[in-house]
């Protein structure tokens, strides 16, 4: 069983205060557990980069969105990904029936809020491993209506 501690460092605007949290893994076979460290990694990534996080995990029936930002005046959609081993590269897990999934919840999501404009599909890949965390970002990765 190995051991792994990932570290976040973020800053609560609550109380405008910085804080760390660390994680310890015992096992890195628990998947879910596994994508929400991947997804707060991503989080804190993107807003290193200056999005703006406005949901993560948006839900519309059984469809989910793991997170909406704005980024220069665009809504991204971005879907996380996030594997515990360096044998297979995260954002090949991400199928086209997902994207189309992906597409009708952001179509729905933009009728809630009223925007009509511009949107761009990224995939975050995180990949855990014991000597270190690796996040790759690949933006505009899915356009709605192309085979």
């Amino acid at each position: 069983m190995s051991r792994l501690i990932v570290e976040f460092s973020e800053f609560d605007r609550k109380t405008n205060r910085g804080f760390t949290v660390s994680v310890l893994f015992q096992a890195m076979n628990d998947s879910a557990l596994r994508g929400t460290i991947g997804e707060k990694m991503a989080c804190t990534y993107l807003e290193r980069l200056g999005y703006r996080i406005v949901e993560r995990n948006w839900k519309y029936g059984r469809y989910e969105i793991d997170i909406l930002a704005w980024h220069d005046n665009v809504l991204v959609v971005i879907e996380v990904k996030t594997r515990a081993d360096g044998y297979y590269r995260p954002e090949h897990f991400v199928s086209r029936n997902q994207w189309y999934n992906i597409a009708f919840a952001t179509g729905r999501y933009m009728d809630e809020i009223g925007y009509e404009w511009e949107v761009r599909f990224d995939i975050v890949a995180i990949t855990i491993q014991t000597r270190g965390s690796r996040v790759t970002h690949f933006k505009d990765v899915f356009f709605p209506g192309r085979s």
